[in-house]
């Protein structure tokens, strides 16, 4: 491996890569309406140019999702390198650059994907087309998959080629998005995403007696509303995921955890306490150990002056690995405690998870340490979704890690305004990208 490696000039494929994202920037894919189909063309182009042949696999041209595999010698399944094409909007008010202009300067790339994830991607087309051009004999099949829709929950993306072209998408393992690097004074911090939480939506309906506001009754939908909510905000689930959670604290300094004791022999209770003490990390991590259910919405009435039939109310939830809808619904019946309140599952995904004791959790673990000495890699259990949920069900060993550290302000131009990468950022994620495929997949070995 060394010497595969010492052949790659990262400061040249660096250059490579800045050069492409910012033409994958100026490509409009934003979801909805998602049309990747000029995204799709452009990495075909760019792909092709190394020999690499492409398949396409997509109920229609706009959704298409796009394929290339470089074989190996041996009968190991792939690894796949995934990432989405498809980005949030960018109305362009209050953005100092063009969004969708793949602008280079300032020692960054600006432009709506450049973390969420167009950065990663061509982190992954570069690594792929070096080993193409060196001709680096691999044992394991080298995958790239190129998705759509997951900005909308991949139901014509990953979850559509889960359901129907599992093998030609997928392999033994599949690595995508799910968190980030992070660099604090305490050190440098990796999580790498070995689990996701359910995302599920819950509506919640009240009903009363309609009437003129001028005559209150007890039988008032938006009273039963509220009474009902306020049990809902005050719930707290009960625990579990606890495996992970031990896991994830015992992967964390002692400057931050200040523990003089086992946390093998922590309760549940204790350990739920301790996650909560460590809560500067990001509420999300807080709660790691339970399901929660938040109310988003609430809409009811027509007028000032009339009491409404009917009030309704909708839940964000998010729930630990294996609980599936019905579970939860059982659930926040037991919190309502009214069998008034109507209950109905709009929206539902279970959790997954994916064992580290596996030859990618090692590679991604020391690639990372021998990029960042001293790094701090960490399992954890993200809340959000990403393609990773469509794969797991099928068996598939699926990890999240974008390999930049981007620090907390970087991380709020997801999704919002500025949305960029630096160029240090790409380099340094490139290496990490090589040393995990070569140590999964080159058939040299260190």
């Amino acid at each position: 491996m060394a010497r595969t490696a010492s052949a790659i000039d990262f400061a040249q494929l660096t250059d490579e890569c800045v050069g492409l994202l910012s033409e994958y920037l100026a490509i409009d894919t934003t979801n909805p309406p998602g049309d990747v189909s000029a995204a799709a063309d452009w990495v075909d182009k760019v792909l092709s140019g190394a020999g690499l042949e492409t398949k396409r696999l997509g109920t229609s041209l706009d959704k298409t999702n796009v394929v290339a595999t470089i074989d190996g010698s041996g009968d190991l399944r792939p690894l796949v390198l995934s990432h989405h094409m498809d980005v949030v909007g960018a109305p362009p008010e209050g953005w100092s650059v063009p969004p969708f202009g793949g602008l280079v300067q300032d020692g960054y790339v600006w432009g709506r994907g450049a973390l969420d994830m167009k950065g990663f991607g061509v982190l992954t087309i570069v690594c792929a087309l070096t080993i193409a051009r060196l001709g680096i004999p691999l044992r394991r099949p080298l995958r790239l998959l190129v998705t759509a829709d997951e900005e909308v929950g991949g139901e014509l993306g990953a979850k559509w080629l889960a359901a129907n072209h599992l093998d030609d998408a997928a392999g033994e393992f599949f690595w995508t998005e799910g968190s980030f690097g992070t660099k604090r004074d305490e050190g440098v911090f990796y999580g790498i995403e070995a689990a996701q939480k359910g995302v599920s939506a819950i509506k919640v309906t009240t009903r009363g007696v309609p009437g003129h506001a001028s005559a209150p009754s007890d039988d008032n939908a938006v009273v039963a509303m509220a009474r009902t909510l306020a049990k809902i905000g005050s719930y707290r689930s009960p625990l579990g995921a606890r495996d992970l959670v031990v896991r994830y604290i015992k992967a964390l300094p002692n400057s931050l955890t200040k523990l003089d004791v086992n946390i093998d022999d922590f309760n549940d209770d204790d350990l739920d306490a301790l996650l909560q003490r460590l809560r500067t990390r990001g509420e999300r991590t807080s709660n790691m150990m339970r399901n929660t259910f938040t109310p988003t919405m609430v809409q009811a009435g027509v007028g000032q002056n009339v009491i409404p039939a009917i009030c309704e109310a909708y839940l964000d939830v998010r729930s630990r690995p294996g609980v599936d809808g019905d579970a939860l619904l059982a659930e926040l019946r037991g919190v309502i405690d009214d069998d008034a309140v109507e209950l109905e599952l709009v929206k539902n995904s279970v959790g997954t998870e994916s064992s580290i004791d596996t030859e990618l959790y090692r590679a991604l673990s020391d690639a990372i340490t021998t990029e960042r000495p001293g790094a701090v890699v960490i399992p954890y259990m993200g809340s959000g979704g990403t393609d990773a949920k469509h794969l797991r069900p099928h068996g598939v060993v699926c990890y999240g890690l974008v390999p930049f550290e981007p620090g907390v302000k970087e991380l709020q131009r997801i999704h919002g305004i500025d949305e960029r990468v630096s160029i240090e950022e790409l380099e340094r994620g490139l290496r990490i990208v090589f040393d995990v495929v070569l140590r999964m997949c080159a058939d040299e070995q260190p």
